[in-house]
């Protein structure tokens, strides 16, 4: 069985953009770009990242797993989270938690619900939870933000 070396170039190997200088700039590719597939494949289209983000809005007081939403943009729950994370810019956790938050701010300002029925609208397990998700992230309690102008 040969060693490490027999297993080909390392990957950033791979990697290397050509120095030979193309016509244009735009026309510069990685040397793996030759066996790389058609960009249209490798790209999610907009209406992907579309449907997820607006099955989240609608279900932000639901439980919502990595596994539905890869289910849901039909692929692997791992390649959804290395999706999610290239196109939104967040992982699909610290979304979540940034659109329950936001969620939860709006209907403090909107409505005189109780605080505890916002954070079950909101998808807050508990109140605790709410609590110190409020209190880190807004510097106040929902109380306090509720009163705040």
């Amino acid at each position: 069985m040969g060693g490490p070396e027999s297993l080909g170039p390392p990957r950033a190997a791979r990697r290397i953009v050509s120095w030979r200088p193309p016509a244009r700039a735009s026309e510069r590719l990685p040397i793996s770009a030759a066996r790389a597939r058609p960009l249209e494949r490798d790209a999610a289209p907009p209406r992907r990242a579309d449907r997820v983000i607006d099955w989240m809005q609608r279900h932000v007081a639901d439980e919502l797993r990595v596994d539905e939403a890869a289910r849901l943009a039909h692929v692997t729950p791992a390649a959804f989270s290395r999706w999610f994370k290239r196109e939104i810019g967040k992982t699909f956790t610290q979304y979540l938690s940034d659109l329950r938050f936001s969620a939860a701010c709006l209907r403090l300002r909107q409505t005189d619900r109780p605080v505890a029925a916002v954070a079950a609208d909101c998808g807050f397990a508990t109140m605790s939870h709410f609590n110190r998700q409020f209190r880190l992230r807004a510097g106040m309690t929902p109380r306090e933000y509720r009163g705040s102008p």
